[in-house]
């Protein structure tokens, strides 16, 4: 997994959960995408990686809508 500053670097990304894309997008969007679907909150000094691979892994931590 990527430092987060090493991740800011990537144009886009694909998270995918269960064979399913979930998300494809800019970096940027990530935070607002989730929460503006899904309510799930990117909080401040949280490395997106780790907020992806949670979220992709177990959904309902953040919003039980996701599952």
């Amino acid at each position: 997994m990527p430092s987060s500053e090493t991740f800011m670097l990537f144009d886009k990304v694909m998270l995918l959960t269960e064979g399913y894309c979930v998300y494809h997008g800019s970096i940027p969007a990530v935070g607002d995408y989730f929460y503006s679907h899904f309510k799930a909150q990117l909080k401040a000094f949280t490395n997106p990686c780790d907020f992806l691979i949670n979220l992709s892994h177990d959904p309902t931590r953040y919003n039980k809508s996701l599952t």
